[in-house]
C-alpha cells in the first residue's frame, strides 16, 4: 500500500511539473510572438519585398570566348 502511494505521488509530481513547464513555455512563446508582430508592423519596406534579398540570376561576359559562325553540316572545322 505504501509503494502504491509513493508511486502515485511521484507520478503526480511529475505531471504537475510537466504542466508548469508547459505553461511557462507557452507564456514565453506568446511574449516572443507579440514582440515579433510588433517589429513586423514597424517595418519600413513593403511586406512583399525584402531589402536584403538579391536575385540569384547573374550574367557574366566570358572574355576568352571567341564567337565562331556555325558551320554547315558536312563540313569539318579542323580542315
Amino acid at each position: 500500500m505504501i509503494m502504491l502511494g509513493v508511486s502515485l505521488a511521484i507520478l503526480l509530481i511529475g505531471v504537475v511539473l510537466l504542466c508548469i513547464w508547459k505553461l511557462l513555455v507557452s507564456l514565453h512563446d506568446r511574449k516572443e510572438v507579440a514582440k515579433f508582430e510588433a517589429e513586423r508592423s514597424k517595418a519600413k519596406w513593403q511586406t512583399g519585398t525584402n531589402p536584403l534579398y538579391r536575385g540569384s540570376t547573374s550574367t557574366f561576359k566570358n572574355v576568352t570566348y571567341k564567337h565562331r559562325e556555325k558551320h554547315k553540316p558536312g563540313f569539318s572545322i579542323d580542315g
